[in-house]
């Protein structure tokens, strides 16, 4: 575990909703490995919502129990989408720094 939170993992994670499971280990913090394994999960689910990830569980329940009702309920498909783009690059970015962070 970190004893205290990245700084630039802070400002990034300012892009994200409150709600969601990477933003709060960011906050938390966690460890590096753990904010990066949660971001990828979290990119692959955003990516196709209707796949099934490895332990059989559906894309769209796993952000449902990551804090990712707000997108989830949103029925304007344009709208959705964007907000989709938006959150898979701020992912992708706080993905690729903690895995650089936990390899040091």
């Amino acid at each position: 575990m970190n004893s205290k939170a990245n700084p630039i993992l802070i400002e990034m994670s300012q892009d994200l909703p409150e709600s969601i499971r990477t933003f709060k280990y960011i906050q938390d913090p966690k460890s590096y490995e753990e904010i990066f394994t949660q971001a990828r999960a979290e990119i692959f689910c955003l990516r196709n919502m209707e796949r099934t990830m490895e332990n059989g569980q559906s894309a769209k329940s796993f952000l449902q129990e990551n804090g990712y009702s707000f997108l989830l309920e949103n029925s304007d498909a344009e709208e959705q989408m964007e907000e989709r783009m938006r959150l898979l690059g701020t992912l992708q970015l706080i993905a690729e720094l903690s895995k650089e962070l936990a390899e040091d």
